[in-house]
């Protein structure tokens, strides 16, 4: 991150549906690492958005195993 601002995380389905929330606060600003264990979750596509408020990003990823 290039600044400290609040940054909200998720998971989402194919359908939009939300799944996990892996960050929804403050975060200080630099690189930064989350885990996500979705070891109960079905095999598909999910989503990750990152939302500040300056800033949207998604991301497509394939859990297969």
């Amino acid at each position: 991150m290039a600044e400290t601002a609040r940054v909200s995380i998720r998971i989402l389905d194919v359908s939009g549906k939300e799944i996990a929330v892996l960050k929804n606060g403050i975060s200080e600003k630099g690189e930064h690492t989350l885990i996500w264990n979705a070891s109960l979750l079905p095999h598909g596509v999910y989503y990750v958005k990152m939302v500040t408020e300056t800033y949207t990003a998604s991301k497509k990823i394939i859990k297969i195993e």
